[in-house]
């Protein structure tokens, strides 16, 4: 189901026993804290939002290498055994604000080992279609010139794009996220671009430049 053990062992030994309004717990902190006079003696209530809203702590203050170890298996499930390129635990570091189980972490993770087979249609269809191709040929080939070195550097180069051709970032961000994960909701173009690279990421930009020409 993906829960961390210390997201468990957290939320098991706060599901009858209280200190305060402390929720999160360090296993020394437990030891140290725990007063049997505090346990409750009313039947206890489990509550998946809490241990979601837990674990979801556990994994934005993991460390990225542990939870890349952690994922794998959950990638393997959904047929993603090599995960080398990209590097699993960067892949990580750009979810870990936007998952609350290592399930979901694992299903928003995909579109960096699988290229997006199909779009979000409802998302592009809020640009026409020449648009769309400006908007793509424009990204691509800025992006291929200037070789963006970090995640500063392409989010610069994306505000001067937009600055050039008076389009809202919105305009620009949105279809090019979609391009390169197939929705609206993925990481930061900035993260995607230096995660995938930036002849993955140019090549997903032409697909996509391909599929709503034809």
């Amino acid at each position: 189901m993906g829960y961390l053990p210390e997201a468990l062992n957290n939320y098991l030994v706060r599901l009858g026993w209280s200190h305060g309004d402390d929720e999160i717990f360090s296993r020394a902190e437990m030891v140290e804290k725990f007063d049997i006079n505090h346990v409750g003696r009313a039947p206890s209530v489990f509550n998946p939002d809490k241990l979601n809203w837990l674990n979801a702590h556990y994994i934005k203050t993991g460390d990225p290498v542990r939870l890349a170890e952690l994922l794998k298996l959950h990638l393997a499930s959904r047929g993603v055994t090599d995960t080398s390129a990209p590097d699993l635990s960067g892949v990580v570091t750009t979810l870990q604000e936007r998952a609350q189980t290592l399930e979901e972490m694992a299903e928003r993770a995909l579109f960096y080992y699988q290229a997006p087979q199909s779009y979000d249609e409802a998302a592009l269809a809020k640009f026409d279609k020449p648009h769309l191709v400006a908007v793509f040929t424009t990204v691509a080939t800025r992006l291929a010139a200037e070789q963006p070195a970090d995640t500063a550097a392409v989010d610069a180069l994306f505000k001067e794009i937009c600055s050039e051709n008076s389009w809202k970032m919105p305009q620009v961000g949105q279809p090019v996220r979609v391009a390169l994960s197939g929705s609206t909701q993925a990481p930061g173009i900035g993260e995607i671009v230096m995660t995938l690279g930036v002849a993955e990421t140019i090549a997903r930009i032409e697909r996509a430049r391909g599929a709503v020409a034809a």
